[in-house]
């Protein structure tokens, strides 16, 4: 199904003037437990919310992206008792309200490692909180710092890729359901399609695919051979202090680490946020860590982005949201290191333009 025909399948699209808008938000608070962006010690950030008042939507992004809704930073996954063992999992219904396209794209690359059918593993707890989990997305009107969605293949206005879309306007916003779960959500007066699509024009069906248009397009069409020790990877991670940042707010990035921590005789396995820009990040048990230098770690960290995962899954994983340009204390930039990695390739012949 084209992502036109996506988007006339569920029903019409909703105009709902600012106060309309709001109204909505305040009774799906008492139906949904609802993350949204709203302000945490000066910054914007995705949060539970417990007042329609506290919601934020404007053009900003959040600092963080709302990976945790379906990725805690640490979260108990299982108990060991005397004669058994069970999930500790606790799961609810959540509502993600105002995930911009970037966010909305990341998710689809978690999909693909958690559960996606290109995976070999599938991981029930997070396929448990993905399950229960509907997408709201909403409109970018202008590019921040650091962003460079578009050159990843996004379109900043729109995504087919959630159960229904906000398109925020000056004195309110049209609502369009996109799926079935995106029914019902927000209702106002029924008007024409009026989100930024049109036959032959509409965004990809998986938004966290590569656009079409060639170079300008900002994938690595290559092999591991060809960049591996070819390319300056000492120059790149030159600001790098190892401090994990870039990881920790990015909207694909998923490593993780497993501990047991035992109390009152019940041994609880817990999985955390993990970074492999760490240095003990591969640290093994006998005493040998292959990746010992901040170069090679920062290496990972591109080709897993832009080499491995795509050779394994299909999918690149990131979406251009520029959260580790902006946030990064030593300068590092991911986008320009890519975008000099393909020139470098080019000129040797590599890559067409």
């Amino acid at each position: 199904m084209s992502g036109y025909e996506m988007l006339s399948s569920f029903g019409s699209s909703h105009v709902m003037t600012g106060n309309q808008l709001s109204a909505a938000l305040d009774d799906l608070l008492q139906k949904f437990t609802v993350v949204a962006p709203v302000m945490a010690d000066n910054k914007l950030v995705y949060d539970e919310v417990k007042d329609v008042s506290d919601i934020v939507l404007d053009d900003g992004l959040p600092y963080k992206s709302p990976k945790e809704i379906v990725f805690p930073r640490a979260e108990d996954v299982m108990r060991f008792l005397e004669n058994r063992v069970e999930e500790a999992q606790v799961i609810k219904p959540v509502l993600l309200v105002g995930a911009k396209p970037c966010d909305v794209a990341a998710m689809n690359v978690l999909d693909e490692v958690f559960t996606g059918e290109q995976g070999r593993f599938k991981d029930s707890f997070y396929n448990n909180r993905r399950e229960f989990l509907t997408i709201v997305g909403m409109n970018c009107r202008e590019k921040k710092a650091g962003c460079f969605c578009e050159e990843r293949g996004l379109n900043p206005a729109f995504s087919v890729d959630c159960d229904g879309f906000l398109t925020l306007q000056h004195d309110g916003a049209v609502y369009k359901p996109l799926t079935e779960k995106g029914i019902d959500l927000f209702s106002g007066t029924a008007a024409a399609l009026s989100n930024p699509v049109s036959p032959g024009t509409e965004p990809a069906s998986h938004g966290a695919e590569p656009a079409s248009h060639g170079a300008e397009s900002l994938v690595l069409n290559t092999t591991e051979g060809e960049v591996f020790n070819a390319m300056p990877w000492e120059k790149y991670a030159e600001g790098c202090i190892g401090c994990g940042t870039c990881t920790f707010i990015c909207p694909t990035c998923h490593c993780f680490n497993l501990r047991d921590s035992e109390k009152n005789g019940i041994v609880t396995r817990t999985r955390v946020w993990d970074s492999c820009m760490y240095p003990k990040f591969t640290l093994h048990a006998g005493g040998h860590n292959p990746r010992t230098k901040k170069y090679e770690r920062f290496r990972q960290r591109v080709l897993h982005k832009y080499l491995y995962i795509p050779e394994n899954y299909g999918c690149i994983a990131c979406t251009g949201c520029g959260r580790c340009i902006r946030s990064c204390p030593g300068g590092l930039n991911i986008r320009n290191t890519v975008a000099d990695i393909r020139s470098r390739l080019e000129t040797k012949g590599e890559v067409p333009v």
